[in-house]
């Protein structure tokens, strides 16, 4: 009846007995709340370091024209590939990840082994002017180092960050649990991008002046560094330490169903398009 209801789901195979015995499993869920504090102190953990690098990224066009000394032109070609490139691997991730069942849970594995290498080459991008010298604009070696780190921490932010934000679906049924766990990330989150706001202008404004000598290059890679520790850490923390109980879930409506739905609803559609251009 809806656009994005499935066809069938992962429990049309049970019989009436079982299909009754997980109802009521399902609605007892749905009354009792299951999530332990370190299950809801876990995920405001991997959110802050989440929230951190968000607050850098709003320096990123700063920090390679100013702070790495790439030329403008080369700097908006790279983001408008890698914005492309994020438009497309999206949908992509949605369907493998909607297709995953393991023996250690749906999200879990994707955070696990996805969080290291998004985090790692979070870090050495920010890092690249340490080792990157005070070239030219237009030096290739820059250039490319550039491209290939934003290249690969697009490609495992979006292996990760699906899954990740799922988890708290897989986790409990339980309304409170998850207006809980949402006001937790929300809150922590927000101080933390807000700190980063507060702390890069002055220093922007202190070096500029000559009141300090602190090199922004060193300021990028280190507000990076502790960010990327703690959110490597706190996701891959809350991957082990966060339990998935939902085991019976709808299937996926097929992905032409999702893009007949988006091609027929003008507001999807404009959504859609904005976001593209």
């Amino acid at each position: 009846q809806g656009v994005f209801t499935a066809e069938d789901n992962s429990a049309a195979a049970l019989g009436l007995e079982q299909k009754i015995k997980y109802s009521r499993l399902a609605i007892k869920m749905f009354h009792t709340s299951v999530l332990s504090p370190r299950e809801m102190f876990l995920p405001a953990i991997g959110e802050f370091a989440t929230k951190v690098l968000s607050g850098v990224d709003v320096y990123r066009t700063l920090y390679f024209v100013n702070v790495l000394k790439i030329d403008m032109v080369y700097v908006t070609v790279i983001l408008s590939l890698i914005g492309i490139y994020d438009m497309l691997n999206n949908p992509l991730m949605g369907a493998v990840y909607d297709k995953t069942r393991t023996r250690w849970g749906k999200a879990r594995p994707y955070i696990i082994f996805g969080a290291i290498p998004y985090f790692v080459s979070t870090f050495l991008l920010y890092s690249g002017a340490l080792f990157l010298g005070n070239t030219s604009g237009d030096d290739p070696k820059k250039i490319l180092f550039v491209f290939t780190m934003l290249f690969i921490q697009e490609t495992f932010s979006t292996i990760y960050n699906i899954p990740r934000g799922n988890l708290l679906s897989l986790q409990t049924a339980n309304p409170q649990d998850r207006i809980s766990v949402g006001l937790l990330q929300t809150y922590i989150g927000e101080a933390a991008s807000q700190t980063v706001y507060t702390i890069f202008p002055p220093l922007m404004e202190l070096n500029n002046k000559g009141f300090i000598n602190l090199p922004m290059s060193v300021v990028f890679a280190a507000v990076s560094a502790i960010s990327c520790s703690v959110g490597a850490v706190g996701n891959i923390a809350m991957a082990i330490g966060c339990k998935e109980r939902i085991a019976l879930q709808p299937k996926p409506a097929p992905i032409t169903k999702t893009m007949f739905y988006v091609l027929k609803n003008k507001y999807a559609l404009r959504n859609f398009v904005t976001r593209f251009l």
